[in-house]
């Protein structure tokens, strides 16, 4: 409940697309994914790697099964009560991949070209033109396992307040950025939360260090997966009930559209310990329609 979001944080997450938490990983959890990563980063690299235009960044999705410190990240205590902050509780983990973004030199990257700015899931704001502002739907949180607490280092690029906007503008001529484009800072064990509307880039790592991120993707349960998303039967068999709605259980494919208790889990914990966040996402659009039904 420490954990939970506050009125600031929702404000500027509703403003600027996006909040930053210190401290959202300990010291000895960033021990654990790094080793982690580092292993396997060692079997899958080849060297030859090229990702949104950063020589040598990899990129590995769907990595939950790789290593079993990454399910605990999923419910994770210090920063899941934000997430249901932003998205309630008819949600599961849609999405996950992490990333290292090796050194590279102003011969191999230039500085100053422009990077490849985008938003995640475009088809989602391509096929809802209806709408003057595209639809949240889903949320990231980006771990940081090294430090970018300076420019130049790997960092996420994003530009505030652009997940109200349908396109932005890049330099013409592929050099430069858009306008307000900055380079977010952050210590290890940060976490960023960002829309998936943000408009966001990987940018080049000039540093000596070689940066690591991993990125936790949440949606809502009628969404589909973004990658296979492997859970296995033990996965299951071991987490707990809020656990097994985030990896995806459901009594029935209908269910995920409209849940009963059983479904839904973390519902039932908000009603007992946060009981005006389960009120504010009561869906009374779904209980008028069942009494219409009726």
């Amino acid at each position: 409940m420490a954990h939970s979001l506050t009125l600031e944080e929702r404000e500027q997450f509703d403003r600027d697309g996006y909040i930053l938490v210190e401290d959202a990983l300990t010291a000895e959890q960033i021990e654990t994914y790094t080793r982690a990563i580092d292993r396997i980063y060692a079997q899958r690299a080849t060297g030859k790697e090229d990702s949104l235009d950063i020589p040598g960044r990899l990129q590995i999705s769907d990595f939950l099964t790789l290593d079993p410190a990454f399910i605990e990240l999923i419910d994770n205590p210090r920063v899941f009560p934000k997430v249901w902050g932003i998205l309630g509780w008819n949600l599961f983990l849609y999405h996950t991949h992490f990333q290292v973004t090796p050194p590279v030199t102003e011969a191999e990257r230039p500085r100053g070209r422009t990077f490849v700015w985008h938003q995640d899931s475009p088809g989602i704001t391509r096929d809802t033109l209806e709408l003057e502002v595209p639809p949240r739907l889903s949320l990231k949180v980006f771990y940081h396992l090294t430090d970018v607490s300076e420019p130049g280092k790997g960092n996420l690029g994003v530009i505030p307040g652009s997940h109200l906007k349908r396109h932005v503008e890049s330099p013409r001529d592929g050099m430069g950025q858009p306008d307000g484009a900055i380079e977010i800072l952050a210590r290890p064990g940060a976490a960023l939360y960002f829309d998936r509307r943000l408009w966001h880039a990987a940018t080049p790592n000039y540093s000596k260090d070689i940066r690591k991120t991993m990125v936790y993707g949440y949606s809502y349960r009628w969404l589909r997966n973004r990658d296979p998303m492997t859970v296995t039967p033990e996965m299951l068999e071991n987490a707990s009930p809020i656990r097994r709605q985030l990896l995806g259980a459901a009594t029935s494919d209908y269910r995920r559209y409209e849940p009963i208790d059983e479904d839904v889990p973390l519902k039932l914990w908000l009603m007992e310990h946060q009981a005006e966040t389960a009120a504010a996402w009561a869906s009374t659009i779904f209980e008028d329609t069942s009494d219409r039904k009726r």
